[in-house]
């Protein structure tokens, strides 16, 4: 397993920790030390001049090879309060520290990334085992784990999906008590997302794939394919209605739509295949929506052709009532 930090990349670096004692005592701040150091480093403005129209700025600056070692940094001169000179080594610590090529901050406090690349062999369980690792371990004061910024995104993303994916089940919903003028149809066809559900989650498993922003695409998408054998159905069923009885009616809209039913499913299966078998690199990028509704529009065309006369036949029945001692059945 190849683990990596966002600091390990790190530079020597020359640190300057100026004593405040003894540079107040030669009249002096740690601000004002530090300031003659970077001047004298990296040099000063002294003046601009004009040359064929452009303004030029005139630094004054050491030679290149003035201060290149950490030895002749201890000797630089610095000019006190009294006029005096010292050397920077009598005011200040000079040292080597290795730090880092970037500091990263959030929320005005430091972060540190630390990345892994888990073998083959652990990439199903590497996920668990960081995570189990890092809340045992006692980490010093003041540092505590935090979820890295993609993890933030996928959760983000997620959870609008998940909102994305109630809007829709409410919006078909509507849509369909609209077009059959009563809720208790659109209920009935509503079944069919459950159905669909058992398919679409059973092939996940069976391909171990996760539950990803893809795959949640894919349910997104499943929600308004499923229910349209739902429909067909229930809509020819509510036309024969009007010429045979309630069981004769459910048993030939079945085998009227069965054919058109059975077409549509598999056309739109047929042409997910590729994507669910992984075939090519866009293959495995879709994958999990790919899964999901081939898997989905397989159980719900079975179970609504098998469950859905019943659930008809049921939802029919509350809709009617007794009158009279002869039984006869009238619309409320």
């Amino acid at each position: 397993m190849q683990v990596h930090s966002s600091v390990e990349n790190a530079a020597p670096v020359v640190k300057v920790r100026v004593d405040p004692v003894k540079a107040q005592a030669e009249g002096l701040t740690p601000a004002v030390i530090g300031s003659n150091v970077y001047s004298a480093l990296s040099g000063i403005k002294s003046s601009t001049i004009r040359v064929d129209g452009e303004d030029i700025d005139v630094r004054i600056e050491y030679a290149p090879d003035q201060y290149d070692a950490i030895e002749e940094l201890q000797g630089m001169m610095i000019t006190t309060a009294s006029g005096t000179s010292l050397p920077l080594s009598d005011l200040a610590d000079i040292y080597y520290k290795d730090s880092p090529q970037q500091i990263e901050r959030k929320n005005k406090q430091y972060k540190v990334a630390i990345t892994m690349q888990p073998q083959s062999e652990y990439l199903k369980t590497a996920k668990d085992d960081v995570k189990k690792f890092v809340k045992d371990w006692k980490l010093p004061a003041g540092v505590k784990p935090m979820t890295n910024d993609l993890d933030k995104i996928m959760n983000e993303e997620l959870g609008a999906l998940g909102g994305a994916l109630f809007t829709g089940v409410f919006l078909v919903f509507i849509v369909m008590a609209i077009q059959f003028e009563s809720p208790k149809y659109s209920a009935m066809v509503m079944t069919s997302i459950p159905f669909s559900l058992i398919g679409s989650f059973g092939l996940l498993f069976a391909a171990d794939a996760p539950i990803d922003m893809v795959s949640m695409l894919g349910f997104l998408m499943l929600v308004g394919t499923v229910v349209n054998n739902g429909i067909l159905y229930v809509e020819t069923v509510n036309q024969m209605l009007g010429e045979m009885p309630l069981d004769k009616a459910l048993v030939e809209a079945g085998a009227i739509r069965m054919r058109p039913i059975f077409m549509t499913t598999l056309t739109t299966v047929i042409s997910m295949v590729p994507n669910a078998l992984a075939y090519g690199k866009s293959g495995k990028m879709m994958q999990g929506l790919a899964l999901v509704n081939v898997g989905g529009l397989l159980a719900s065309t079975a179970l609504t052709l098998l469950l859905l006369p019943t659930f008809y036949r049921v939802v029919y029945k509350w809709g009617r009532k007794k009158i009279g001692g002869e039984g006869e059945l009238v619309c409320d």
